[in-house]
């Protein structure tokens, strides 16, 4: 039989991790994060900002996701160089007159 005295009542681990609650982010300290850019912004413009990249660059998944949803949304059918089957010509199909007569 084990004897009791040998049996803690409990453990301690100095090294075991972060507690959940100490591991909460403010939002200045997220807002203060620079992001790594993720796409280009269309149209194209020139960065005016001293950072590594020529164009101005998207660092938000939702802002690139919203750039490029537009950007095929708009073009149409055979405008994109190299890709012409990019698009949805959704111009032809709203005003073609041939289905309004």
């Amino acid at each position: 039989m084990a004897s009791s005295k040998n049996k803690p009542d409990s453990f301690e681990f100095k090294s075991s991790g972060i507690n959940s609650l100490e591991r909460k982010i403010s939002k200045e300290k997220v807002d203060s994060i620079i992001m790594n850019p993720i796409g280009i912004k269309t149209p194209l413009r020139l960065s005016e900002k001293d950072n590594d990249s020529l164009f101005e660059m998207h660092r938000n998944i939702e802002d690139v996701v919203r750039d490029n949803l537009r950007n095929l949304l708009l073009t149409n059918k055979g405008e994109r160089l190299g890709r012409h089957d990019f698009g949805t010509s959704l111009r032809s199909l709203t005003f073609d007159r041939h289905y309004l007569a």
